[in-house]
């Protein structure tokens, strides 16, 4: 084929759909199959693509539009395809796992849309000694302190940064640079 007979891609763009109950359902269900979401995190998506749709097709009104959006919101629910007891719990298991404190995980969960309420209720009433296993899990993870692969410059300075950025105080970040690699490791397993 020659360059001439190729239509120039790049230079036509698709034009988005008009939403429809069918149209925002499809999307929708095709979002979730990819990512999961709380239903603000869901609803904010999905009413980009109508603000997006009402760019391109000036007759439609978005007020009009988000009572379908609403709609689909509420099957979904209905169906289980968005649960924000479900999501959180995964989440806070996830972040947890990550070795985050418990600030930075309520920072995540309120960016991600979960109601305070429910975070307040899952969110589990973490110790000093909670706190303690979760620096100790983050230095691990980055290489910190005793879980230090190489000597660095400024070592203890930059991984109480590291660790006063995941949300950690300075005593029990100080506490984490201090620790022995066997002592870290026991109080990992």
């Amino acid at each position: 084929m020659d360059k001439k007979s190729t239509p120039n891609l790049q230079n036509k763009q698709k034009k988005r759909k008009k939403i429809t109950a069918s149209y925002l359902e499809n999307a929708g269900a095709y979002y979730l199959q990819r990512f999961s979401a709380s239903v603000a995190q869901f609803r904010k998506v999905m009413e980009r693509k109508i603000d997006l749709s009402c760019r391109e097709h000036p007759e439609q009104e978005k007020d009009q539009l988000l009572p379908l959006l609403d709609a689909v919101v509420q099957k979904f629910e209905n169906l289980g395809y968005l649960n924000d007891q479900n999501y959180t719990r995964i989440l806070i298991n996830s972040l947890n796992n990550k070795g985050l404190s418990l600030t930075r995980m309520t920072m995540t969960l309120r960016q991600k849309g979960v109601p305070p309420e429910l975070i307040e209720e899952m969110l589990p009433q973490r110790t000093r000694d909670d706190d303690k296993l979760a620096a100790l899990r983050w230095a691990k993870k980055k290489r910190l302190g005793s879980f230090a692969t190489r000597e660095r410059e400024n070592e203890k300075q930059k991984g109480l940064s590291s660790l006063a950025r995941a949300g950690f105080d300075y005593d029990i970040s100080n506490w984490v640079m201090n620790l022995s690699r066997d002592e870290a490791e026991e109080l990992l397993h």
